[in-house]
């Protein structure tokens, strides 16, 4: 009895000394909240990236958070047994999805599907009145918005459009493209500056024709989006896309061969092999690409060749000026996005926003991200600019830059007008871009994708397929938003 009554002290003791300590007013022992992060950008953990860098950081900045990350599950490959691949992030999520433990914070590709999905916490108590979020352009502080209930947090924005590779427009003496250039204009900067030797060195004018019918019609129509895409669905009928499509058909019909000269889309492969083979990599790579159709996040890889004396690219002056003027000054940028969701169920949403903030749109972590690219360049570059439109973040991001550099760029930046690229926030996109089924025309079966192929190869009259095909495309559409208002009102 005696052993069993010291041992019930003992407990009392240790359990007042505990309770002594908690109501200590000179303990400043914080109490820890653990979150989970998945991203599929974190790398290994001996590569030690910038991704988890800054992850570290946030928990120096908010030392009452703790970021568990959750590290991406490794599967034998199919294709060799013997050695090990990533698992699908889809496979991962819904594995975890099934045993109620999403993470409290994930990145996902698609919006919308994690909501339909049910892998979504509805943030909008959190975002809906956060200031700093007032502080990012509307269109994508609200893209990832549905039934007015907020699900995406922004993290990271990419402009799709034109680099321009200045030094080559210098060497020659002729002035290169400025934002704000016309289309017709910039295909002539790009005839002028190409050259066709059959020595493999030639320059590439331009490259960018085959996503015309995407970014075009909200040029020429200021009620559509990217891909005629508007809260009202799509509009592959409209007039607006039929003058796209005709434009584009340029680059692909029977009098393509004129532009094959500079035009990267239209010159055949010999000509490919003769003009442009001369040593390794793309003609960017080499510096012998004038005028390129890329997404910014190109930064990522361009920036360290611009430095690196042993790359094509070193020493030159590249520029990105967005996407040209069509119509009547119409200036309309796309603008790809990527979102963080915080996972269904979360019981720590405000951490999981903090964190969210601080990898993505926050200005404070937005800032750190810079510091430790600059401080630490072996963890990899900065590749998105900031969401917030704010003079002191611009200035700290283009320092990044070779001096005197980046003039057109800013002026992107600094740009209201833009329309954001679907993927990641329309439900039922990639269907109504690619996989849906548009059925048969003339004994041959076409899926959407396939259908604009045909159309703009000359194969298809668009005229002939225009109302069917723009049923088809908002059938996807439609039974994608019937899944996420399920998932949203269950």
């Amino acid at each position: 009895m005696r052993k069993w009554f010291s041992v019930l002290m003992l407990v009392l003791l240790l359990v007042l000394v505990t309770g002594c300590k908690k109501d200590d007013p000179d303990d400043d022992t914080p109490d820890i909240t653990t979150i989970t992060y998945a991203g599929w950008n974190l790398g290994n953990i001996e590569d030690y990236n910038l991704e988890r860098r800054m992850i570290d950081a946030f928990m120096d900045h908010y030392p009452n958070i703790a970021v568990e990350i959750v590290e991406r599950p490794k599967i034998p490959d199919p294709a060799n047994p013997d050695a090990e691949v990533d698992m699908n992030w889809d496979e991962m999520l819904a594995a975890m999805a099934a045993t109620g433990d999403l993470p409290d914070l994930y990145m996902y590709a698609t919006v919308p599907t994690a909501v339909s999905n049910g892998w979504a916490h509805d943030m909008t108590s959190i975002m809906a009145n956060d200031p700093e979020l007032a502080k990012v352009s509307d269109d994508i502080a609200t893209g990832a918005v549905y039934n007015d209930k907020y699900f995406g947090i922004p993290q990271s924005n990419f402009y799709f459009g034109y680099f321009i590779n200045r030094t080559l427009f210098e060497r020659e003496n002729l002035d290169s493209p400025a934002f704000g250039v016309t289309w017709d204009d910039l295909l002539d900067f790009a005839q002028e500056i190409s050259t066709t030797p059959e020595d493999g060195t030639g320059i590439v004018g331009f490259s960018g024709v085959d996503r015309i019918f995407e970014w075009m019609p909200a040029q020429y129509d200021g009620s559509l989006g990217w891909y005629t895409y508007n809260d009202e669905g799509f509009h592959l009928d409209s007039q607006a896309f039929a003058s796209a499509m005709k434009l584009m058909q340029g680059f692909y019909d029977e009098n393509k061969g004129q532009y094959a000269e500079y035009v990267w889309e239209t010159s055949s492969v010999t000509q490919k092999a003769t003009w442009y083979a001369e040593g390794e990599g793309t003609q960017f790579q080499k510096g012998r690409h004038a005028i390129m159709w890329d997404a910014t996040w190109s930064w990522g890889w361009i920036l360290p060749n611009l430095l690196d004396e042993e790359e094509g690219l070193y020493d030159m002056d590249i520029d990105f000026i967005g996407t040209p003027v069509v119509v009547d000054g119409v200036q309309r940028i796309p603008v790809v996005l990527d979102y963080l969701v915080a996972g269904q169920g979360t019981e720590h949403p405000e951490e999981a926003y903090l964190l969210a903030k601080w990898l993505g749109f926050g200005k404070e972590g937005y800032l750190k991200r810079l510091e430790i690219a600059s401080e630490f360049p072996e963890a990899g570059s900065v590749n998105f600019a900031p969401l917030q439109k704010d003079d002191e973040l611009f200035d700290a991001y283009l320092a990044l830059f070779p001096e005197g550099t980046m003039t057109e760029y800013r002026k992107v930046l600094e740009h209201d007008s833009f329309i954001i690229e679907g993927v990641k926030t329309v439900p039922g996109y990639v269907s109504a871009r690619w996989n849906y089924q548009y059925g048969t025309y003339e004994g041959v079966s076409y899926t959407i994708a396939s259908m604009l192929d045909a159309i703009r190869d000359g194969n298809v009259t668009l005229a002939d397929v225009a109302v069917q095909l723009n049923q088809r495309v908002n059938e996807a559409h439609d039974q994608a938003w019937v899944a996420l208002n399920n998932a949203i009102n269950d």
